[in-house]
């Protein structure tokens, strides 16, 4: 099949018009109220007679950024000509192609194309652009088969905030003037585990994410938060039946490169183990319960909340199975073969 037709194929399946994209002013690029306004992603595939639109607001700013960047970042494409273009088409198989149409709410739409290697193709008003860098290609991929029927939610609340801070003052160098450590800007955070089981309570800065647990009166420090979202799930368990429960979080951490981390709070011994790491962005771990243990998956994070209790009040949406906590003699992490 030549690159025309399958080009006309794809304009045909999704309805797009070859207009430019908008773009945002010479801010700060940190600013959320200058990320590229994107409202709806639309990814199909050539052998594919639908397309999958994806419409959750944090999602599709994530894959605006990765994809367009800002306007800071004037040199991320580079305009190539037709012939160097079918060039680099013909060196690529086209079933492994990932087409993407970013919708953006000044009604103009800007198109991609991602090649299996993480190769960008910019194209808009009849010109074609080479991204300087690689994206994930397994994060487009995900995002195609995007699934929103297993969800976690974490919200907040400021249920028992004044005792854990007095106590988080005297252990930690806090204050009410402190900017980075305030009453103000603390949260009880909780998912229906922790409702359930009020015993463990899990408080979380609004403002840069330090997250800790308060259990019997002693603070404990959640792993890192730095760069990241600090905790982003949490589920309690016993896995070793030891009669001593287990308090299961993931968190994120890192400026730039973007850490995940799987760890548990022993309630035997007091102290904290982490069972995994990886480095990839654009993603979260989140935990679901079941028979043999705790599932843990990679994941899309995205909140309805404005930017000051984003990382708070957050929803985390399945991407795909990693691995399973379970008990062998020990209590272990078993990454399946994927």
């Amino acid at each position: 099949m030549k690159k025309t037709k399958i080009t006309i194929l794809i304009m045909i399946m999704i309805s797009i018009s070859l207009v430019g994209c908008s773009a945002v002013g010479p801010k700060d690029p940190g600013d959320p109220s200058n990320l590229v306004d994107a409202l709806i992603a639309i990814i199909s595939r050539v052998e594919d007679a639908t397309y999958k639109e994806i419409t959750d607001i944090d999602i599709v700013r994530q894959l605006s950024t990765q994809l367009n960047g800002y306007d800071s970042q004037s040199s991320l494409y580079k305009e190539i000509s037709s012939d160097a273009y079918e060039e680099l088409v013909s060196n690529h198989n086209l079933l492994d192609t990932y087409y993407i149409t970013l919708k953006f709410s000044n009604g103009n739409e800007t198109r991609f194309e991602v090649y299996i290697d993480g190769t960008i193709i910019k194209l808009t008003n009849n010109k074609q652009y080479l991204c300087q860098v690689l994206t994930d290609y397994e994060f487009i991929k995900g995002l195609y088969y995007f699934n929103e029927s297993l969800k976690n939610y974490l919200t907040y609340d400021k249920e028992n905030v004044a005792h854990f801070f007095e106590l988080f003052s005297v252990t930690y160098d806090a204050s009410q003037d402190d900017t980075l450590y305030t009453m103000a800007n603390c949260y009880r955070i909780y998912s229906n585990d922790l409702l359930i089981n009020n015993t463990y309570q899990v408080f979380k800065f609004a403002n840069n994410c330090a997250s800790f647990l308060l259990y019997n009166d002693e603070i404990y420090k959640l792993g890192s938060w730095f760069g990241g979202l600090g905790v982003v799930d949490i589920k309690i368990a016993d896995i070793n039946n030891d009669g001593f429960d287990e308090v299961y979080f993931t968190n994120s951490w890192g400026s730039g490169i973007h850490w995940n981390g799987l760890s548990y709070f022993d309630t035997k011994d007091h102290n904290i183990y982490q069972l995994y790491v990886e480095k990839r962005h654009y993603q979260e771990l989140m935990l679901t319960n079941s028979q043999s243990g705790i599932i843990v998956l990679r994941a899309y994070f995205s909140s309805s909340a404005n930017n000051q209790f984003a990382f708070i009040d957050l929803t985390l949406t399945k991407k795909s199975e990693l691995g399973l906590i379970n008990y062998r003699g020990e209590i272990s992490f078993d990454v399946f073969d994927n």
